[in-house]
């Protein structure tokens, strides 16, 4: 008997609308994503000990984790 494919969500944020349905349409595109959600969001983090308060796009990409490794090289 074979063994079920793990399928989850892989959460990605981006700078900007654009980049994001870029990276959505490539991922889709190549078959690492089965579909990805975009949606605007505010983000508050520290980067290089200074208090950031961004608007960016989170990205809700459903996909089969096997394809992690790929699908993380095509992002890079």
């Amino acid at each position: 008997m074979e063994t079920p494919a793990g399928y989850g969500v892989v959460l990605v944020t981006a700078g900007n609308m654009e980049e994001a349905e870029a990276i959505a349409n490539v991922l889709v595109e190549a078959k690492l994503a089965a579909c990805v959600s975009l949606l605007p969001i505010h983000s508050i983090y520290t980067w290089q000990g200074e208090l950031h308060k961004e608007q960016e796009w989170q990205l809700l990409i459903k996909t089969d984790l096997a394809q992690f490794p790929a699908m993380e090289a095509k992002i890079k």
